[in-house]
């Protein structure tokens, strides 16, 4: 069978704001997996991705009835199902008996809605490989995939059935590598991960994560980690090095590595391959996954840039959002990946529940203190299948604006408020507080001197990235003297 997968487009640039322009596109790992376990199983794949060619829905729909597949998938997100529902709308409309299905997180968590709506015809509730190729082989059939677990679909009576998903049995070493022949990588010059100059290609170590943070909804999909070997791993590098001529490497995990001990694993393999002389990398870990030897040898062997989820700026927050990691072990992180060599990205988190501008303003504070070379500070989403989610989402789990459920979403912009804050903390102070935290961590004298010395931002971007936060914070002044001004009923 032939088969579409779509990674959809977005409105971020119509809602986000300013600083929306300094988000890239990067190459959608999930469907290049997918595409090799199809393929490996004598099915043909496409892979079209609308985020990075910025098609609208009729354009979308055109080129994929061209490819007359047999089955059209699309990776959901909550923020970008209006791309996608208008891209299944087009496509509905000049291919009605086309089959649909939805995968990831969002599918996950809205299974029975989507189905009882006909958004989709199918969806897959977990990891997508073993589903998916058990629907395709169904549809092949001319059949339901009744009893293909973590597959949702229709009853005869058109009432939904959803599969519950099985833990999978196969090691990840045993799942095909990301197959980048089917897209452009070309495309994907210009990347997201600070200090990576040419394409890079994303990577994953592992699948889930051992923790349950109140704000993340992983475990929807991953249940549990499940990791792939050192050699494995090296292996999938070797080998996109010499048929792709890539060199740069970002892990996408949860966390990479899972512990001092696994990554000093990983090193010696890298090293014992002589891959550690030929890649540059980057990843995301947990600030108590490491320490100075191992940030000493990940220096040596590649890295160039960690990206620490710290989150808050009190030892209170970390605990009440079950983030099990304590502010002195971030200090400890940033300082030893400094001494190391290696740039550093802070992610933080505004907005939670229980949070006040006093809060806040002790987690910019604290981001301050710690220096790291690039902060962004997200205004706190309830993610559907989060803790997060079901507590302060409610009845509104049926009219969700999916747009604004992005970190990027600027209210200003969009014309419209956050999906969710605090009580006692209105949407406009929330925005106010991270728009001038965001120019106080960055136009500090101090600061520019470090980036520039480090090299973490180019200069160019450096002025472009002021100038956008300077056109934000104008932006939101100019919004809040226009309600003033405007009579209220």
């Amino acid at each position: 069978m032939r088969v579409v997968l779509v990674n959809p487009g977005s409105l971020l640039r119509a809602v986000g704001g300013l600083l929306a322009r300094f988000v890239t596109p990067i190459p959608p790992l999930g469907l290049a997996q997918l595409a090799a376990t199809l393929e490996a199983a004598g099915h043909h794949v496409d892979i079209i991705d609308q985020y990075c060619d910025q098609q609208d829905a009729t354009a979308l729909a055109a080129q994929i009835i061209a490819l007359q597949p047999g089955l059209v998938g699309f990776s959901c997100l909550t923020p970008n199902m209006g791309a996608v529902l208008d891209a299944v709308g087009a496509l509905r409309r000049a291919s009605p008996g086309l089959p649909v299905v939805f995968g990831n997180t969002h599918a996950a968590v809205f299974a029975d809605r989507i189905l009882r709506r006909d958004e989709a015809d199918f969806v897959v509730l977990a990891e997508g490989e073993v589903p998916l190729l058990g629907l395709v082989a169904a549809l092949e059939r001319g059949e339901r995939p009744q009893g293909v677990p973590g597959v949702g679909y229709r009853d005869a009576a058109g009432e939904p059935v959803i599969q519950p998903a099985a833990r999978p049995s196969a090691s990840m070493d045993e799942l095909p590598w990301a197959d980048w022949s089917k897209l452009d990588l070309s495309r994907y010059r210009s990347h997201p991960m600070i200090a990576m100059e040419g394409i890079t290609v994303p990577i994953q170590g592992s699948r889930g994560c051992a923790y349950s943070c109140s704000f993340c909804a992983q475990d929807t999909v991953f249940h549990g980690v499940r990791l792939r070997s050192p050699a494995n791993i090296c292996d999938e590098i070797e080998h996109h090095i010499e048929r792709y001529g890539v060199t740069r490497f970002g892990f996408i995990d949860a966390y990479w590595p899972l512990s001092v001990r696994k990554g000093h694993a990983f090193l010696d393999d890298l090293e014992r391959r002589g891959l550690h002389r030929r890649i540059t990398w980057v990843t995301e870990t947990r600030v108590d996954k490491v320490d100075e030897g191992l940030l000493r040898r990940m220096a040596a062997d590649g890295c160039r840039l960690i990206m620490y989820g710290i989150e808050f700026g009190t030892d209170e927050a970390l605990a009440a959002t079950g983030k099990h990691a304590r502010t002195s072990q971030a200090e400890d992180a940033i300082r030893w990946t400094h001494a190391a060599g290696i740039l550093t990205l802070g992610l933080y988190v505004i907005g939670m529940p229980g949070e006040t501008p006093a809060s806040v303003r002790q987690t910019l504070a604290f981001a301050r203190r710690l220096g790291t070379d690039i902060a962004k500070f997200n205004i706190a989403v309830p993610l559907p299948g989060s803790a997060f989610f079901d507590e302060v989402m409610g009845d509104q789990r049926d009219a969700l604006d999916y747009d604004a459920f992005h970190s990027w979403f600027n209210p200003f912009a969009a014309g419209r408020g956050l999906v969710w804050t605090p009580e006692g903390l209105d949407g406009d102070t929330l925005v106010r507080l991270q728009r001038m935290g965001m120019l106080r961590y960055y136009l500090r004298p101090r600061h520019i001197r470090q980036v520039l010395r480090r090299g973490a931002i180019r200069p160019r971007d450096m002025l472009l990235g002021g100038a956008a936060l300077v056109g934000d914070g104008a932006q939101i002044l100019i919004g809040r003297l226009r309600d003033r001004a405007t009579p209220h009923a």
